[in-house]
């Protein structure tokens, strides 16, 4: 519902009145006819209004006289148009030689309401204003809606373009990553190519994280938070940022930093973004200091954050800084003052950092540099959880697989990869194949000992469809859902699907073989 101004609050807010008449007189009897509900300004022609205006005078209505020397009150309205002096506002024509033609022309222009001279009841003009004022009202409220349902329509059009282009790319990612796991596999780790593949992988797994940002702004965006050492990811970040640039990074991080419950992913993302606006604010090179410590926020902080332990990052540059006129917009979407800039970055820093309950700010002076602050919320008396798994062996099998996706590049190397490590692999296009296939199998005595199932098909039975008609052919099958779509709630919450477990593309030959062999062994250790 819109809500409306009454009496009651115009005495309250006390909405300021520009009259705009020749005669002094006038001006004097509209005057004390105003002023106890409304502050009022006066001027006697139409070019002392535009000037005011363009001085900046921020007013809520005017009452424009019609006839006065020089400029009249139709070429008055038509100049503060004109120069986009009046926006919303409304404007209120007064006439004593008010014609049809001349009302019409002007409501035609945008004018809000005509009234004509002799004023002489107060309570009708302020009557008339508070009727101008409230439909003036209604419309600015009308268009931040309509702006606002845009704005939406907007960002659920970017969201879906986003996961579709997340979901290819992680596609593309799956085939590379499998590849140099496959390549591993057959080369001794001593070897330089086996060092040269690792590098490899750590690049392709930094790619993935592009793939993420893509989707932080999507709908139904769900991070997945873990305890971590702040301190080791900010140094990855950094050098992986930097890595070829000119401009170097002065890290200063104390030994007992705290570690953070987090999205790895999405604050690494973070980091990211600051330390290469960092580096493209420094052209001539430079030092990037990037630093974190504990603090405790409390009442005296003066932080919009809850009183609390957070570890507080700063990235300073020595760069060209932040005109303070653009500091209060720097977070906003699509906002940049960068020629090839989308202006995404900031902003999607912002959000995430919003989205884990912390905050960022920027001070920065031209010509001398900007330093970011971000603090996120910490966790003192817990360890962050270390990454032993990339370094854990392949779990060899034994049995038949179930292979079901649409792209024969992810069905040659998911295969390759599955024969790598002893299992006969069977390959499905889509769910109704993949059905067939199973109850084929089933029937023979020679049933498959677990399904690998692309989520989404186009244009045919997925994953989320196939499951629940496998599990009237067979209540124990043992499915593994896999998809680039991470968010998708059959990947968040497999087990309601019917799913055994879950794995996320792009994977390489370790997280494939154990979770086959925690699904498989699962029954026999039961």
């Amino acid at each position: 519902m819109i809500e409306v101004l009454n009496e009651k609050q115009l005495k309250k807010d006390k909405p300021r009145v520009l009259v705009v008449d020749d005669e002094p007189g006038n001006l004097r009897l509209v005057e004390v006819k105003l002023r106890k509900d409304y502050e009022v300004a006066m001027v006697g022609s139409g070019e002392a209004a535009i000037q005011l205006l363009d001085d900046g005078e921020q007013f809520d209505l005017i009452l424009l006289d019609q006839m006065m020397p020089g400029m009249d009150g139709i070429m008055t309205f038509a100049e503060m148009k004109r120069q986009e002096l009046i926006h919303d506002m409304p404007v209120i024509m007064v006439t004593a030689h008010g014609s049809i033609k001349l009302v019409t022309a002007f409501m035609q222009m945008g004018g809000t309401d005509f009234i004509e001279k002799p004023i002489i009841d107060a309570e009708a003009l302020k009557l008339r204003i508070l009727q101008s004022l409230n439909t003036a009202e209604i419309i600015r409220k009308k268009r931040r809606m309509e702006e606002e349902l845009v704005r939406i329509q907007k960002h659920e059009s970017v969201g879906v373009l986003a996961d579709g282009i997340a979901h290819d790319f992680k596609n593309m990612l799956h085939t590379i990553l499998g590849s140099v796991s496959l390549a591993k596999a057959c080369l001794d780790p001593v070897d330089e190519a086996y060092s040269r593949l690792t590098d490899a992988g750590k690049a392709g797994i930094r790619a993935e994280s592009l793939a993420h940002q893509l989707l932080t702004f999507a709908e139904d965006a769900v991070p997945v938070m873990r305890v971590i050492s702040i301190a080791e990811l900010l140094r990855e970040s950094a050098s992986f940022a930097l890595r070829g640039s000119a401009v170097g990074c002065k890290l200063s991080i104390p030994d007992d930093l705290w570690a953070a419950e987090v999205d790895e992913g999405q604050i690494s993302q973070v980091i990211n973004n600051l330390i290469i606006n960092a580096d493209q604010a420094m052209p001539e090179g430079g030092v990037i200091e990037v630093s974190a410590e504990n603090i405790i926020v409390n009442a005296e902080s003066d932080l919009p954050l809850e009183h609390s332990e957070y570890v507080r990052i700063s990235i300073k540059d020595q760069g060209i800084g932040i005109p303070e006129e653009h500091l209060a917009k720097i977070f906003g979407t699509y906002f940049t003052t960068k020629q090839k800039g989308h202006g995404l970055g900031l902003a999607i820093s912002h959000f995430i950092i919003k989205s884990h309950g912390g905050h960022i700010t920027v001070e920065s002076q031209v010509g001398v540099g900007t330093t970011f602050y971000i603090y996120i919320s910490a966790c003192p008396e817990q360890v962050p959880i270390q990454e032993e798994e990339a370094e854990e062996n392949v779990y060899m099998g034994d049995g038949k697989i179930l292979v079901m996706d649409n792209e024969e590049s992810i069905i040659d190397i998911t295969c390759a990869m599955l024969n790598n490590i002893g299992y006969e692999v069977t390959a499905a296009r889509d769910g109704t194949e993949a059905i067939m296939l199973y109850r084929e199998g089933k029937d023979s005595g020679h049933p498959f000992d677990a399904v690998l199932m692309d989520l989404t098909i186009p244009g045919g039975m997925g994953g989320r469809e196939a499951i629940q008609e496998l599990i009237a052919i067979d209540p124990g099958i043992k499915a593994i859902v896999s998809s680039g779509y991470s968010n998708d709630p059959a990947m968040t919450n497999f087990e309601s699907y019917g799913f055994s477990d879950v794995i996320a593309k792009p994977y390489g030959l370790k997280e494939l073989s154990k979770v086959l062999h925690k699904v498989i062994m699962s029954e026999q250790l039961a």
